[in-house]
């Protein structure tokens, strides 16, 4: 007896709803481990974002003036707690995953590494200051800022060191928000509030306060600043294989060029953030999507390949239309005719950088792993070096053009050496 439509039709559905539910466990087990690090991602994105309408707005309040350069001075106390976000999620979710028992002086190290560069950063935007005549912002309103986004930088180190753990634990939904917060509360301050340059960092110290007390009651913090000393120069090493655009902007140009004070390293901030801000998001989009999809099946330097080539596209699209995104993001009334060609000049001279700047930091992983921080770490001394003569030039005559070129040829040459070092021998099999 041949069966009716309706019963093969009930039949067929049986069979396909049979090999569907093993299909969407697959589909479901494959998800959940990434989701972690791509909420992370997101939450990123999302910092990034709102980072750039804060620099809209005080594009709009300063331009390129004497004030935004000692803004970028002042702020500049916050770089080290970026840096430590960078290193300190992935390496402590490596270390529970491999579960290793140094954890705890890892984090101590890295701590201790980031209150001592937050002091740096703090004596020179201070001299610097000092240095350009002081007169472009009052004493106490440089005092206030400077001192105000010290305290939120150590504070944003700590909920750094705790997404790491967050995430090593599955545990994600608020942490991954920790910095969009503490950026959207800036940019609230900066709308508000009639303090000069100490305006968003009022807004950083109120938020990273409130959501360490938060994130960390009921924690013992003490522990974590008894570091080994052999742990200190390994932490150092870390935070400069990671975030090398940072450094010698840091502790280079913006000394340098900020002592001028006339502006220049305002109109070179500019086109700087225009273009890694570009690259930060494809890292955050594409560089953590890529390695928390794929696992461990694609070796470190082929996840580096895949985001260079998916945002090679990007630079060039922001270097043919760098005109119309600084008249979109910065101008606003506050550029003069020269300061949109200075900028946009820059903007297209850094360009190149973009699918760089996202695809390094997936190779640091693997530099590591090969034990091959000594040759990293060389490599980023010549890169500072490079950096430093052309930044001594640009600072001498007033022409930053060489120094964005610069800054292009160093990362590339980054990007080859590391890549080399991601692909050596393990020191052990080496040994072996």
């Amino acid at each position: 007896m041949r069966p009716d439509g309706g019963a093969v039709a009930t039949s067929l559905s049986a069979s396909a709803s049979a090999l569907g539910r093993p299909l969407s466990r697959a589909v479901v087990l494959l998800i959940l481990p990434a989701l972690p690090l791509m909420l992370l991602s997101q939450g990123f994105l999302l910092e990034k974002a709102l980072d750039l309408v804060l620099e809209m707005r005080l594009a709009a309040l300063w331009g390129t003036s004497p004030r935004r350069d000692m803004y970028l001075l002042a702020s500049s106390v916050l770089v080290p707690a970026g840096m430590l976000e960078l290193v300190a999620i992935p390496l402590i979710v490596d270390i529970r995953r491999r579960a290793a028992a140094n954890e705890r002086d890892v984090i101590a190290s890295l701590a201790t590494v980031t209150v001592l560069f937050t002091a740096l950063t703090v004596a020179l935007a201070f001299a610097v200051w000092w240095l350009s005549g002081a007169d472009a912002v009052p004493a106490v309103e440089m005092f206030a800022a400077t001192s105000a986004f010290a305290a939120a930088g150590v504070a944003m180190g700590l909920l750094s060191i705790a997404a790491g753990q967050h995430v090593a634990e599955g545990r994600f939904a608020f942490v991954s928000v920790r910095v969009p917060l503490i950026r959207a509360a800036m940019l609230a301050c900066a709308l508000a509030l009639p303090l000069g340059i100490a305006a968003p960092a009022v807004g950083a110290i109120v938020s990273s306060a409130m959501l360490v007390l938060i994130v960390w009651s009921g924690s013992k913090l003490a522990s974590w600043w008894r570091p080994q000393l052999r742990g200190l120069a390994a932490a150092a090493g870390l935070l400069a294989l990671n975030a090398y655009p940072i450094i010698p902007r840091l502790l280079i140009e913006r000394p340098l060029l900020g002592a001028l004070g006339d502006g220049t390293l305002a109109t070179l901030d500019f086109a700087e953030k225009t273009t890694v801000i570009l690259g930060l998001a494809g890292y955050a989009i594409i560089g953590v999507g890529t390695t928390a999809l794929s696992g461990a099946s694609w070796s470190y330097r082929r996840r580096a390949l895949v985001v260079l080539l998916l945002l090679t596209p990007v630079a060039a699209a922001a270097a043919i239309f760098a005109r119309p995104i600084v008249s979109l993001l910065f101008e606003r009334g506050a550029f003069s005719a020269s300061d949109s060609v200075a900028v946009t000049e820059l903007t297209r001279l850094l360009a190149p950088s973009i699918p760089f700047v996202a695809a390094v930091p997936l190779l640091v992983p693997g530099v590591r792993q090969r034990d091959a921080l000594r040759a990293g770490l060389v490599l980023i001394a010549c890169g500072l070096l490079a950096h430093t003569l052309a930044t001594a030039y640009a600072s001498y005559a007033g022409d930053p053009r060489p120094l964005t070129i610069t800054f292009d040829a160093v990362y590339a040459l980054l990007f080859a050496g590391f890549y080399a070092l991601a692909g050596g021998p393990a020191r052990n099999q080496a040994l072996g």
